[in-house]
């Protein structure tokens, strides 16, 4: 009897370890999983994200001379291409400029 009780408590033993073991391997994979769907919600569905901006000039008459002066910026967000240009902005084949 008392070897069966012995066996028991071994088993309990070991089986418990055994779980505190997984939980903690669980623990440490649980946060890496959660920065992963953060990180592919934030890229959006098609998984590649891309951005552009461009500043707006204007010329203004300062001390006898024509000087470019920047007034603000234009940009966009696009998934599969992005591209810029002096006042202007182009992703995924829509295109804005500065007005």
């Amino acid at each position: 009897m008392k070897k069966k009780i012995y066996v028991a408590v071994i088993a309990s033993t070991i089986c418990a370890g055994a779980l505190m073991l997984k939980s903690n391997r669980s623990s440490e994979f649980i946060p890496d999983l959660m920065y992963d769907n953060v990180e592919a919600l934030a890229r959006g569905e098609g998984g590649y994200q891309c951005n552009a901006s461009s500043t707006c000039t204007k010329k203004e008459y300062k001390n006898g001379n024509w000087e470019e002066v920047p007034y603000g910026t234009v940009g966009c967000t696009g998934e599969d291409e992005c591209s810029s240009g002096e006042g202007w902005v182009e992703c995924d084949g829509k295109r804005s400029s500065c007005g």
